[in-house]
């Protein structure tokens, strides 16, 4: 099971969080820190469970997270993942209930606020509240372009492109998945069987474009072309090329 400590103080609370929760007003800051609660969650864990009132904004420290749906697909079906940085939300609205489970992938650590105090805070600063809605609508226009691109792939072009927006950019110039995604929560969010996921990520260790490291799944350069988006015409509308579109 993961473990719960409360963090009072602006140097625990707001620690790996992104900038602007550091450019608060200093009261803000003290209140939203005083109302934070630090948490580590264990692989499977469930962060935020269906049908809970007034679910907590959480803001991912490290680690990933799944949005699910309850489906015919043993698991659920997943729709949506939380990456480190990202501050997920159901609503900002008082006593609406969370219509998905949000679960760790992995073991993953994060910071949780009442949905009451995270408003306040959006009320308290015009420049956090800019921030939090600008980056929901990124968020969001990111996340359909993904969906919609990964319609519009097929075979290994579409898992290839999945690979790579589930991996990150590392300081040696390489491009690890350091996550281990289960083949079945893969396969839901694809919309593919679980042995397809399978058949799909051998064809692409054996022609060469990733590897498996003891830091995570390790994707070649030579991967990219198997989702190009550089020739103009094959964009879908508003994209911009992936490689520099959903890594913005």
């Amino acid at each position: 099971m993961g473990r719960t400590e409360r963090r009072h103080g602006l140097s625990k609370a707001l620690l790996g969080l992104p900038q602007a929760f550091s450019n608060l007003p200093d009261h803000a800051r003290q209140k939203l820190a005083e109302s934070a609660t630090v948490r580590t969650f264990a692989r499977n864990e469930v962060v935020i469970p269906p049908g809970q009132l007034s679910p907590p904004v959480v803001a991912l420290r490290s680690g990933l997270l799944v949005l699910s749906f309850t489906g015919d697909v043993e698991g659920g079906i997943a729709s949506d993942f939380v990456r480190p940085l990202d501050v997920f939300s159901g609503s900002t609205r008082l006593r609406i209930f969370s219509s998905g489970t949000l679960s760790a992938v992995s073991a993953s650590a994060a910071v949780l606020w009442p949905v009451e105090a995270f408003r306040e805070a959006l009320l308290s600063s015009a420049d956090f509240a800019v921030w939090y809605l600008d980056g929901l609508e990124r968020r969001l226009a990111h996340h359909y372009l993904h969906r919609a691109r990964v319609v519009h792939l097929s075979g290994e072009a579409q898992y290839a492109y999945f690979l790579w927006a589930m991996s990150e950019p590392t300081t040696d110039g390489r491009r690890l998945m350091k996550v281990k995604i289960p083949q079945q929560l893969v396969a839901s969010y694809l919309g593919v069987g679980r042995e397809e996921v399978s058949r799909r990520k051998t064809l692409l260790e054996k022609t060469g474009h990733i590897s498996q490291t003891s830091a995570g799944l390790e994707l070649m350069d030579s991967i990219v072309h198997l989702f190009s988006l550089e020739d103009a015409g094959s964009r879908m509308p508003g994209e911009l090329p992936f490689v520099t579109g959903l890594d913005a």
